[in-house]
């Protein structure tokens, strides 16, 4: 892609979100690990007070970034704000849980037009590894198929586009288990689970990668799967908690019809029973991090970051 130019330093890259935790991670490894392969940031968020951790980070650079506060996926006026003048962006896909997951795909649409039509070359899309399941976990997977879509038609116009399909979150993990490891030391999991959880800010990281590569168009029309390093079960995040914790950490596995009464949505019990069905082969695990980073954070290190989660 020609504007690229020397090793890409022409780049000026919107981030869309800055408040999500990869569009953040995007942010700071940019900074940090990449700071003379791009241009300028334009870091967008919903309100002010949402920005404030960013400009108090102490890795925040006010010479490359520029705060863009005010921006809705829901207000189309307020996007073009968030990408002009920029000619790279990475769109995480929105989830805001006060409306559901119904809209998730039309704002993410609404996301993907806004950035080409302020001249946005190259789209890093943060989506979801459900789209390699769209009947099976449907529930999940209608919020990432539409948008994958249409970056394949805007490939036709001359767009570039990356896909970075999340996969399951070892964040999801604090709100299924860290109250019950607190209180009873154990926890529940239904039969069969087992996933090579991702580290969220490991997708910042694969963004910022990309961006920071000699040439991105060796990344155009690319998805890579977002995994963490290594399958686990209950009885290895077990095992791994009994290490961080000190103490004895047990997992209890419990048949799936019994695990997803506790469940709120469709959408998730749909996904659990997917997971318990599948057993180690639902969700892609990949080196991609890895291989287009040169690190990948495993389940222990995680652990160690969030360790005040888990008590």
């Amino acid at each position: 892609a020609e504007y690229m130019g020397e090793n890409g330093m022409s780049s000026v890259v919107a981030v869309v979100t800055a408040s999500s935790e990869s569009g953040g991670a995007a942010i700071r490894h940019l900074l940090q690990s990449y700071p003379n392969s791009f241009k300028s940031i334009k870091a967008a968020f919903r309100s002010a007070s949402k920005a404030q951790a960013l400009i108090e980070a102490p890795y925040f650079n006010s010479e490359k970034v520029e705060i863009v506060t005010g921006v809705d996926a829901n207000d189309q006026a307020s996007l073009s704000k968030a990408f002009s003048g920029a000619n790279v962006a990475v769109i995480v896909t929105p989830h805001d849980p006060t409306r559901g997951y119904e809209q998730d795909s039309d704002l993410t649409l609404a996301l993907i037009n806004a950035a080409v039509a302020s001249g946005i070359q190259h789209i890093i899309l943060v989506g979801s590894w459900t789209v390699n399941q769209p009947i099976r976990v449907s529930g999940i997977a209608s919020r990432f198929l539409e948008p994958e879509a249409r970056l394949a038609e805007l490939a036709g116009q001359g767009i570039g586009y990356t896909v970075l399909r999340g996969g399951f979150f070892c964040n999801n993990l604090i709100g299924m288990i860290a109250n019950s490891v607190e209180q009873n030391s154990s926890f529940s999991l239904p039969e069969g689970f087992e996933l090579a959880p991702v580290a969220v800010a490991d997708i910042g990281l694969a963004a910022a990668a990309i961006i920071a590569s000699e040439d991105i168009s060796q990344h155009n029309q690319k998805h890579y799967e977002m995994s963490g390093p290594e399958l686990l079960n209950g009885d290895g995040i077990a095992l791994h908690l009994s290490n961080l914790l000190g103490r004895k950490i047990t997992h209890n596995a419990i048949p799936i019809a019994v695990f997803s009464q506790y469940l709120p949505a469709p959408a998730l019990k749909q996904l659990f029973e997917y997971l318990a069905e599948e057993k180690g082969k639902a969700a892609p695990v990949s080196t991609a991090i890895k291989d287009l980073s040169g690190r990948h954070t495993t389940f222990p290190e995680w652990l160690q970051q969030y360790s005040t989660s888990f008590k």
